[in-house]
C-alpha cells in the first residue's frame, strides 16, 4: 500500500496506473483452530454452488483465534456498488442492503461451506467486508528534490503489480540502496552483483548524484 510520500511529494503523477481485477475481501477471526478447505474433495463443491472465484488464507492460531481471509473476484458494476465498503468503513453481514444479491449469496454459502465443513464458529463482530482494486503503476518519477531534502520512492510506494505486489524483489532491493546510499555519503566506491532472490533487478555504482550513483537495471 502507499502512503503520503507519493502524493504529496510526488503530486501522485504515474507513468502507469492501471486497474486489472476488482475483489471483495471478507476478513474475520474463528475461535480455535481452522484449516483450508481440501482443494479436490471440498473446495470445488462450494464453488459450485457460488457464482464467483473465492480464493481463501487461513492464518496461525494466535490468543485462541485464527485469522481467515476470503478474496472474491467481482467486475467493476459490484465494485462501484461497494466502493464505499473500505478498510477504514468495511461493510458486515448488515449491510445486505448494500451488497450486490449474487455476491451476497457467494459470501453467505462459502461461510456456511466453512462452518460446516472446517467446524468453524466466527468470533462475533470479528466479521469486514470490504473492496479492493488489484492494480499495476508505476509513479512517473523515482527521485526527487524539494526544499534541498533529496526523496526516493522505493517498494509499493514507488511500483508494484497485483497478486505479487513486487514485494520480495523491492524487500531486497531496499538494503542495496541503503547500503549503496551510505557509500556514497562516505565517498566510497560500491558494486553489488544481482540481488539474490531474483532476476528482476541489479545494482549498478557510478560517482556524481545519488541518481547517477545507484540505478535499477530491469533484466528482463
Amino acid at each position: 500500500m502507499r502512503g503520503i510520500i507519493h502524493p504529496q511529494v510526488f503530486n501522485a503523477e504515474n507513468q502507469v496506473n492501471e486497474t486489472l481485477r476488482y475483489a471483495v475481501e471478507v476478513k474475520y477471526k474463528v475461535s480455535g483452530a481452522t484449516r483450508s478447505l481440501n482443494k479436490v474433495t471440498e473446495l470445488p463443491g462450494v464453488l459450485a454452488h457460488t457464482k464467483h472465484l473465492v480464493s481463501e488464507y487461513v492464518g496461525r492460531l494466535k490468543e485462541g483465534l485464527t485469522p481467515v481471509s476470503l478474496r472474491i473476484f467481482i467486475d467493476e458494476s459490484a465494485y462501484e456498488t461497494m466502493r464505499h465498503a473500505t478498510f477504514k468503513s468495511s461493510y458486515t453481514l448488515a449491510d445486505k442492503d448494500k451488497i450486490p444479491a449474487d455476491l451476497y449469496k457467494t459470501i453467505a454459502t462459502y461461510l456456511k461451506a466453512r462452518e460446516y465443513l472446517a467446524g468453524e464458529k466466527i468470533d462475533e463482530g470479528s466479521l469486514k467486508i470490504s473492496t479492493i482494486t488489484l492494480s499495476i503503476y508505476a509513479s512517473k518519477d523515482f527521485y526527487r528534490e524539494v526544499d534541498g531534502k533529496v526523496f526516493f520512492q522505493l517498494g509499493e510506494e514507488g511500483f508494484a503489480c497485483p497478486f505479487y505486489r513486487s514485494f520480495n524483489d523491492n524487500a531486497s532491493c531496499i538494503p542495496f540502496f541503503s547500503k549503496a546510499m551510505k557509500a556514497l555519503f562516505e565517498h566510497n566506491n560500491v558494486e553489488s552483483n544481482k540481488i539474490a532472490s531474483s532476476s528482476f533487478f541489479s545494482v549498478s555504482a557510478v560517482e556524481e548524484t545519488p541518481l547517477e550513483y545507484i540505478s535499477l537495471v530491469c533484466n528482463d
